[in-house]
């Protein structure tokens, strides 16, 4: 976040944008909404917005209404 900071305003939104949504139930490595969301919050994210590009889950919430 500081380097995107460095770059834009305190007032500027900056949205955490998960990826792969699709893979959740198969990966390894899989973080859950809860867990996104908290991140997100933390790092003073305005929004996390799920998707996938594969199944086009979220995408339209995510690049076409993010605010």
């Amino acid at each position: 976040m500081p380097e995107i900071r460095k770059y834009t305003s305190a007032s500027t939104p900056v949205i955490l944008v998960g990826t792969k949504e699709d893979l959740l139930e198969s990966s390894e490595t899989k973080v859950d909404f809860k867990t996104a969301l908290r991140a997100a919050t933390e790092m003073g994210c305005s929004k996390f917005l799920p998707c996938s590009s594969l199944t086009h889950w979220g995408l339209s919430e995510s690049l076409m209404k993010p605010f």
